[in-house]
């Protein structure tokens, strides 16, 4: 079993963060994202590099990506120009949304 079906069981999600940062990343440390972790999401620091990544590891076009900010600080909180449509304004419909394969 993998973390990504334990938290699902739980009514959670589970997706590796930041996979293109240089250290501490899934991708920097494993060097690649496997079929067998389950996951139906991934999130970038920096959503530019998405199509460079795309060309290194395929999977990527398997999974939904999301881009978060991260920020620790109000001041540092990206615009708006991030966003998901919603069916309703609920944990569980995100929640949803990112555990739903990409298609």
């Amino acid at each position: 079993m993998n973390a990504h079906k334990i938290v699902a069981d739980f009514g959670g999600i589970c997706y590796p963060a930041h996979i293109d940062r240089d250290s501490l990343s899934i991708l920097s440390v494993l060097g690649e994202i496997d079929e067998y972790c389950g996951f139906t999401t991934a999130e970038l620091a920096d959503k530019t590099k998405l199509e460079g990544l795309r060309k290194l590891h395929p999977i990527l076009d398997t999974l939904n990506i999301v881009t978060n900010s991260d920020a620790h600080y109000l001041e540092n909180m990206r615009d708006a120009e991030n966003s998901m449509e919603l069916e309703e304004l609920s944990a569980e419909c995100v929640i949803n949304i990112l555990n739903r394969p990409k298609g």
